[in-house]
């Protein structure tokens, strides 16, 4: 276990023979956290979450157990989705401020 601090704020990881694993996080310098997720020998595994300053979610992701991101959804300031992007069908969803689709599902690479 590690708490690494700078002017820009700190961080608390886990280590397991020198790998990242177990729960990680960041946050702003005033104590806002900005970032949460977790390690598993070295790899990113499910869900991650970055915060606004104001403490509400922007972004979260959600890693399998090899590291791959499964989907990545971004918010409005209101904390209605904003976009889902679904990297196993390989579409991005976008939706209005009031939670209302915005259209079709677009096809990505």
């Amino acid at each position: 276990y590690l708490v690494i601090k700078d002017s820009n704020g700190f961080m608390e990881i886990n280590k397991k023979y020198g790998k990242l694993d177990g729960a990680w996080s960041r946050w702003y310098a005033d104590g806002i956290k900005e970032e949460e997720g977790a390690y598993k020998n070295g790899t990113k595994v499910g869900i991650w979450s970055r915060y606004g300053m104001n403490g509400i979610v922007v972004e979260e992701w959600n890693f399998d157990n090899q590291g791959r991101n499964l989907y990545e959804v971004t918010y409005y300031d209101n904390g209605t989705v904003k976009e889902y992007k679904d990297y196993f069908s390989k579409t991005l969803q976008e939706y209005n401020t009031d939670g209302s689709l915005k259209g079709d599902k677009i096809p990505f690479r």
